[in-house]
């Protein structure tokens, strides 16, 4: 009896250690629409966990503003995404495919906030298996 109680224990921490394990394992980026899909999420509702994998390392970053584009690397942009994890954007987001081959894929993603419009232009690319963002520029209208 003792010896079932201890398996029936032992069971249950490895089911609930797998099920942790599989909520945090590498994001999904097998199409640029996954990969579109988790970067939404990171920016837009602060799920940072290991939002490092969704940029190629070549990535950048570049936002118009006051006259001037101010550029900023991936480890800026990841630094500034796991500062704010869990932060959600009051904000409605939609995106556009605007062209994709098998290799490179171009988005449009609008983030409407009560008072302006943030517009991200994200730019994909095919590495192996997998689809990084490689540059992203943002600009606003109001």
């Amino acid at each position: 009896m003792k010896t079932s109680i201890k398996l029936f224990i032992v069971a249950i921490i490895l089911f609930s250690s797998s099920a942790f394990a599989s909520a945090t394992e590498d994001r999904n980026l097998s199409t640029a629409e996954n990969a579109i899909h988790e970067y939404i999420d990171g920016i837009t509702l602060g799920r940072t966990e290991n939002i490092e994998a969704l940029f190629a390392e070549s990535f950048k970053r570049n936002t118009a503003g006051n006259g001037a584009v101010y550029s900023h690397s991936k480890k800026q942009v990841v630094d500034f995404l796991k500062q704010n994890r869990n932060l959600k954007q009051n904000c409605i987001t939609q995106y556009d495919v605007i062209e994709q081959s098998a290799q490179f894929a171009l988005a449009k993603l609008e983030m409407r906030y009560p008072e302006f419009t943030k517009i991200e232009y994200v730019q994909l690319c095919r590495e192996g298996s997998e689809w990084k963002i490689n540059q992203v520029t943002t600009t606003y209208k109001q």
